[in-house]
């Protein structure tokens, strides 16, 4: 079974070792989308074998969510006859199951499944984590959060058109809501999400804003 990953980047050189170290050994190629970074986060991504930078729209800027969606369900036709499940995520979006993602992927298949829609939990720490482990065993403290049930994992030959942010799609298929989690880690403490909405809300395109 082949997995293929599709992520817009900005300046994430703090979470961007934690997301490798999560999605790296359980996928087969990280497409890692360039979204104007001027930080450390391409040197960290040049490092992991199985990760690639590539350009995107937003590259020099302009960041627009519609533009955004529309990109990647073109994108993500790339994996057409050459993997057999398509994940989108953001970089503060990790996928888990006790199993592992490729086990967890591997058993939906085998079901009939096409497509997974993950449930959502927001993650929550007084401060940033440090550490070599994995993000999922440092911060286990959250909060469901329905507003974040996502579709995570789809047959790359399904189409797929999401809303802005995607939080609801259409798409051919039943998108089954299984025990695979979205875990959403923003919530280390007022600084550094004072300072991250900052740096997110400064990519925005005039589109966007208006």
């Amino acid at each position: 079974m082949t997995i293929w990953l599709y992520c817009l980047f900005g300046n994430e050189e703090l979470l961007m070792p934690y997301f490798l170290r999560h999605y790296a050994p359980q996928v087969d190629r990280l497409f890692m989308l360039d979204g104007n970074s001027d930080d450390a986060t391409r040197a960290v991504i040049a490092a992991c074998p199985n990760a690639s930078i590539e350009a995107s729209p937003f590259i020099d800027g302009g960041y627009d969510e519609y533009a955004l969606v529309d990109y990647l369900s073109e994108k993500s036709r790339e994996a057409r006859g050459r993997a057999d499940w398509a994940v989108v995520v953001d970089v503060d979006e990790f996928l888990y199951d006790p199993r592992g993602l490729r086990a967890a992927l591997d058993a939906y298949r085998k079901y009939g499944m096409r497509a997974v829609r993950a449930s959502g939990c927001q993650m929550i720490a007084e401060e940033f984590p440090t550490g070599e482990g994995q993000l999922t065993d440092i911060v286990r403290t959250g909060l469901r959060d329905r507003e974040y049930d996502k579709l995570a994992a789809f047959d790359p030959w399904l189409d797929v058109a999401w809303s802005p942010g995607r939080h609801n799609c259409k798409i051919d298929v039943w998108a089954h809501q299984t025990g695979l989690k979205l875990l959403h880690y923003r919530y280390f403490g007022p600084a550094y999400l004072r300072e991250r909405n900052a740096r997110n809300y400064a990519r925005l395109g005039e589109a966007d804003i208006a």
